[in-house]
């Protein structure tokens, strides 16, 4: 409803907000919401708040830097080789 990106697969997500304090209120209002109507419990360490315009993060086998770029993650790729 409040026009923010969201990407989502299965039950990991990623929500992108343009402000700090925006980020802020939707992270709040998330976890009210999975953990009080829906009944689900929220990871503390793998959830939280990056800048990514200065911190990299990693989503489902990518690191995601710079505001756009993305590669596949240096996990990702280990698992890759061992399998290959």
């Amino acid at each position: 409803e409040r026009g923010h990106r969201i990407t989502r697969y299965a039950d990991d997500f990623v929500i992108c907000c343009k402000s700090q304090k925006g980020a802020e209120r939707v992270l709040r209002t998330v976890v009210k919401l999975l953990e009080g109507k829906l009944g689900l419990k929220v990871h503390p360490d793998k959830t939280k708040i990056v800048n990514n315009y200065e911190e990299p993060f990693i989503f489902l086998g990518y690191v995601f830097k710079n505001g756009y770029y993305h590669s596949p993650s240096e996990k990702a790729v280990k698992k890759f080789k061992e399998k290959i």
